[in-house]
Order: C-alpha cells, then sequence, then structure tokens
C-alpha cells in the first residue's frame, strides 16, 4: 500500500514546525513541507498578492497530493476559498483562526488572538470573530504582532519583543489567547510565561493533525 502524500505549506517557520508534528503523529505518511520563506513575512502583503503566491507555490502539488494543509492562517485567510473553488478535486486542510474555542471556553469574555494583520483584515476572519466571539458578548483583543514572524524566522525575538505587545492588554482580564499564526508557536512557552498559568495559551496542532488522521481513516 502506498503511503498517504500529504504537503504543508506555510511561509515560515510554523509550517516546518507543523510538519514535524504532524510526522509524529502520522510516521507512515509521505510529508512535503512547502514554505515560501522567499516572500516570508506574509502579514502585511495584499490579498491578491497572498493568493497568487500560494497558488504558485502548491502549483507542482495540486492534484498530485492527497492533502494539502494551508498551515498559514494568513493564507487561509485570503487564498483558502480561492482555491477550493479553481481545484475542487483537492482535499485542502486549513489553518483557521481559534476564534471558535475562544468564543467557547472564555469564562471572564475577554479574549486574545494573535495574528498578522493580513489575517485580521481578512473577511474570512472577520466572519469568525462576530459568529463565535461578538454575537456572544466576548471581547476580542488584537495587539499589532507584525513584527514577530520576521524575527521568529530568523531567531531573534527577545522576550522583550514579546512583552511588548503582550503587557498592555495583561490588565483587561484575558483568560484566553489564540495562536492564530503558526508562528507563534514557537514562542508559545514564552507567552505562557508572560501571561502566567491561568490564561490558556490555544495551539491548533493537535487539533488540525486530529482532523488529518479522522480523513485519512
Amino acid at each position: 500500500m502506498s503511503k498517504s502524500k500529504i504537503v504543508v505549506f506555510d511561509s515560515g517557520t510554523g509550517g516546518r514546525l507543523f510538519a514535524e508534528f504532524l510526522h509524529q503523529e502520522l510516521p507512515h505518511t509521505q510529508i512535503t513541507p512547502v514554505i515560501d520563506s522567499e516572500n516570508a513575512p506574509y502579514g502585511s502583503k495584499k490579498p491578491a498578492t497572498i493568493c497568487n503566491l500560494v497558488e504558485s507555490a502548491l502549483n507542482p502539488h495540486i492534484n498530485q497530493s492527497d492533502t494539502i494543509v494551508i498551515a498559514c492562517n494568513t493564507a487561509t485567510a485570503n487564498a483558502i476559498e480561492y482555491l477550493r473553488d479553481k481545484y475542487p478535486n483537492q482535499f485542502f486542510v486549513s489553518f483557521e483562526p481559534a476564534v471558535k474555542p475562544a468564543g467557547e471556553q472564555t469564562k471572564t469574555k475577554n479574549v486574545m488572538v494573535l495574528a498578522t494583520n493580513a489575517t485580521f483584515k481578512a473577511p474570512r476572519y472577520q466572519r469568525l470573530r462576530n459568529k463565535y466571539c461578538n454575537s456572544r458578548g466576548v471581547t476580542v483583543y488584537e495587539p499589532d504582532c507584525r513584527k514577530w514572524a520576521k524575527l521568529i524566522d530568523t531567531n531573534t525575538i527577545s522576550d522583550t519583543d514579546i512583552e511588548k505587545v503582550l503587557k498592555p492588554y495583561l490588565n483587561q482580564d484575558i483568560d484566553f489567547i489564540a495562536l492564530a499564526c503558526t508562528h507563534y508557536v514557537a514562542i508559545q512557552d514564552r507567552i505562557q510565561n508572560i501571561v502566567g498559568p491561568n490564561v490558556t495559551v490555544f495551539n491548533p496542532f493537535a487539533a488540525v493533525a486530529s482532523y488529518i488522521k479522522s480523513q485519512l481513516r
């Protein structure tokens, strides 16, 4: 029996981290990371540019792979609907900003989403936020993390860089933080240390891997 072929796409560190995680969960699959580091970061780019970059990077793999994982939240927010419409025979799995678990699990009704500017601006993200948080009276804080992805890719992000973004919000009784950029998984422990043990810092890797497993079965 041939191995299932899975492609993991991202613009940098996050995709490599998820590919490694997925390999541990599914050791008998063929996992190919496709990392568009040449055009990273995506967070400041226009939607049409993001769409074109994602399609160009994935073009050799479309309809040649069992599953293509869009591990970049920014790419999902701006390109997934286009890709699914144009390539209906290709199975895509996408990383979505975790506003649904944020809205469902918060007790204080104050949550934070850490994402790129392009994700925050995308209609797809805004629909999710309105459906799962705003409609339930949950306040969503969206700090400016635009510098993080590049710093993480170059392994130069400091605790000061992280604290500068998070500390202005720490008095807002936030109890759930959604990592809505796969890059930020690389600094999850450092974020947790800054915000303290009473805040859930949600990493979507396990949930996405579980979904992929269920589809492969």
